[in-house]
């Protein structure tokens, strides 16, 4: 890959990567009632999964299958309760002082964890626990499709639905992105003057005090963009959500060596700073890494690692959050309707 073909494909993702991109699972979560400090109850559907979703699993021709279990409630059905669960939460002060700039500053439904009586009881038929998400309330588990019908069953299963995926070919499985020192921004100019970076820059504009949550494929930590991240400790956190370890480069015998390759991409046009070749416009700011896509097998992207990561990162106080992806393999056209995220907190602060 050449250095000037790097650029053109970055133009595109630095316009684009700046702002949060949601993905589309319908749930009750992002109704605003749930950041009430108050215990709620959902009322079960007739259908715990519909046909749509049924006819999706079916098709995919497999013993198990990965789903979406939202549950009726987390637990609690009174106040009492709720309080009791509730201070058993903590807050950072980073957190904390975020919230409060909407007015949210207190533990909300939201915050409380799902209903682990649930969990186990999905798992006594043979569910396999991949991600809880508090903010769905919902657990995704590996399930056996036979036992679907039973589980939607349990009275306090509002619904399933399949864990979403994103499918794309691997590239070249040998090419990591690097780039010859030049003076200033380098050949990362042009694209930032289209948005302006540079007159941002002059006037202190750095990303400095922000923290930026990365969601991708992993990252190649050594490079040369992010050695002033790393000398100023401004890396804070990690996590492979795909591995459930706190290494985001390439895992060693286990991820195909191209794993990394767009992660790496992205950190360094949002953040990176190499001068003579590309600085990021927020080349200044504090960075949390997540590694969430999994390009092994016929190289799914899968939404519930996206959504733990999620989670994570608004538990560390994230700012902001950049994500080139989405999910969309078994949604419809009407289901991008942008009342469907499972954004709560995040969106609202």
């Amino acid at each position: 890959m050449t250095q000037k073909s790097i650029i053109q494909n970055n133009r595109i993702l630095m316009i684009s990567l700046i702002y949060i991109l949601l993905i589309s699972v319908s749930v009750s979560s992002q109704n605003p009632r749930n950041l009430l400090s108050k215990p709620l109850k959902v009322s079960p559907k007739e259908t715990g999964i519909s046909e749509r979703a049924k006819k999706f699993l079916e098709n995919k021709q497999v013993e198990s299958v990965k789903v979406w279990v939202f549950y009726t409630d987390k637990g609690v059905l009174t106040q009492n309760e709720f309080n009791d669960k509730a201070s058993k939460v903590k807050l950072s002060d980073k957190v904390l002082n975020r919230r409060k700039k909407v007015n949210k500053d207190y533990i909300t439904f939201a915050d409380l964890p799902v209903e682990s009586k649930y969990v186990k009881q999905i798992e006594k038929l043979g569910g396999i626990l991949r991600i809880n998400s508090k903010w769905l309330n919902a657990s995704s588990f590996l399930i056996p499709i036979t036992h679907l019908d039973q589980i939607s069953r349990f009275p306090f299963v509002v619904e399933i639905k399949p864990v979403a995926a994103f499918k794309t070919s691997s590239g070249d499985p040998d090419s990591i992105i690097t780039i010859p020192p030049k003076l200033d921004y380098g050949f990362g100019l042009d694209q930032l003057e289209q948005i302006h970076v540079p007159s941002v820059h002059e006037r202190g504009y750095t990303g400095a005090g922000v923290t930026l949550a990365i969601f991708d494929t992993g990252y190649r930590k050594t490079h040369e963009a992010f050695e002033l991240h790393y000398n100023e400790n401004r890396v804070l956190a990690e996590y492979d959500f795909i591995f459930d370890d706190g290494n985001t480069s390439n895992e060693a015998g286990f991820d195909v060596s191209s794993q990394w390759n767009h992660g790496t991409s992205v950190w360094s046009v949002t953040g990176g700073y190499k001068p003579g070749s590309m600085i990021g416009p927020a080349y200044r700011a504090n960075f949390l890494l997540a590694k969430t896509e999994d390009l092994r097998d016929e190289y799914p992207a899968e939404e519930d690692f996206w959504i733990a990561a999620l989670e994570w990162a608004d538990s560390l106080g994230t700012d902001v959050v950049t994500t080139s992806l989405g999910y969309s393999d078994w949604y419809e056209q009407s289901d991008f309707d942008g009342q469907t995220a499972p954004i709560t907190l995040a969106a609202n602060t």
